[in-house]
């Protein structure tokens, strides 16, 4: 066996199995880049910037097949207008992130998972929750058969904005209670829609 393989061996007999499917991710990742820069073939289709079909090749750019545009002239990668585009991380870890976001785990452990901070785990979920709400916007869902509406109350937010200095009340610090109990002018009414059998 070859002594470069056996010191990697032993190296994942060291690691937890966390440790060892982080390393096989990343295995996977490199094997997936390098089958991609061995690959002619073109991946993406239309310019993302104006939709033109007339694209040519054009060198690398962070290790991702770089294109270019005849129509707009602009440059772009295959990641360019999704959630990957200038991410660090590679599809094992955004798979990861995805199925912790479908699933209800919370950041802090998907952060611990994936060996990232925590701030960035909270903007890797906040793109992919912004990608479904972009879709949804697109195709919005259509219920069919009996559907029911029911409604839910919230405290009004205007967290990142500033309320005006003769605003009708004060403004609210973090994870604070309405003034008055029950409901009132604060609160404001959305409706939940679900559908039945």
């Amino acid at each position: 066996m070859d002594n470069s393989l056996t010191e990697a061996l032993n190296i994942l007999r060291r690691l937890s199995i966390k440790g060892v499917e982080a390393a096989l991710d990343k295995l996977r990742e490199i094997e997936k880049i390098e089958k991609n820069d061995k690959s002619e073939k073109q991946t993406t289709d239309n310019c993302p910037y104006c939709g033109s079909s007339s694209i040519v090749r054009n060198g690398h750019k962070h290790k991702k097949q770089a294109y270019l545009c005849r129509s707009c002239n602009k440059s772009f990668v295959e990641t360019t207008g999704t959630a990957y585009y200038q991410s660090h991380f590679g599809e094992a870890a955004w798979e990861k992130a995805i199925y912790d976001t479908i699933n209800g785990v919370p950041i802090d452990d998907t952060a611990q998972d994936l060996g990232i901070n925590h701030k960035t785990a909270f903007n890797m979920r906040h793109k992919i929750l912004y990608c479904l709400e972009q879709k949804e916007r697109e195709n919005p869902t259509k219920f069919s058969g009996i559907c029911e509406m029911d409604e839910t109350y919230v405290l009004e937010s205007y967290k990142g904005k500033k309320l005006p200095d003769d605003y009708w009340r004060k403004p609210r610090n973090h994870k604070s209670k309405a003034a008055k109990s029950g409901l009132s002018d604060e609160c404001k009414c959305q409706s939940v829609f679900y559908e039945v059998g």
